[in-house]
């Protein structure tokens, strides 16, 4: 099995919940909504929140985007999970909305939740699954410039922009429900 435990990385608090800085967050909580997951209530720890799902165990943050890492340690430390078994869900701004990658034993790209894991868990070799969330489009379909990251991932996501989120949100679904289904020795 590659991964056999996955945080979601992202903001607390109400008034960052539909922001692109959480997708990772709205990734996790739209694979456990069309899943038995959803029955499962999360159990709270201090820094992160937690569902067992058959072989995989699902994790949220608890702490702010850019102090990620202590999530990650804690939780990789409480389940005995070695980095190389973590996949971490995250926005990416170098992606457009709509993309996506998984990768393995990536640097940080300026991601600051992810430097924040890579110093406390002390290896970049984890996997991520990076959901992209650089708008490119007006609502009226006129294209954006390329706009510092700064000035939109804390801001609301449009309309538009979440229906091609949810494409990729069931990308991530697909994903996650592979992994339980064809766990690998």
């Amino acid at each position: 099995m590659r991964f056999k435990l996955v945080l979601a990385i992202g903001n607390p608090g109400a008034e960052y919940l539909h922001t692109y800085h959480n997708a990772g967050v709205m990734a996790f909580e739209y694979w456990r909504s069309r899943s038995d997951a959803a029955s499962i209530p999360l159990t709270n720890r201090p820094t992160f929140s937690y569902i067992r799902y058959q072989n995989l165990i699902g994790c949220i943050s608890r702490v702010f985007m850019n102090t990620s890492g202590v999530a990650a340690r804690d939780c990789a430390s409480f389940f005995h999970i070695e980095p190389n078994h973590l996949l971490v869900v995250h926005d990416d701004s170098d992606l457009t909305v709509g993309q996506f990658r998984l990768c393995f034993d990536r640097g940080a790209g300026g991601h600051h939740g992810i430097e924040s894991i890579i110093q406390h868990i002390g290896t970049s070799a984890f996997w991520r699954f990076r959901i992209g969330i650089r708008p490119s489009l007006t609502p009226d379909g006129i294209p954006l410039p390329h706009l510092p990251a700064g000035s939109f991932v804390l801001s609301p996501i449009p309309h538009h922009d979440r229906t091609a989120l949810t494409s990729v949100f069931d990308q991530f679904s697909d994903c996650i429900d592979t992994e339980i289904v064809h766990e690998t020795p």
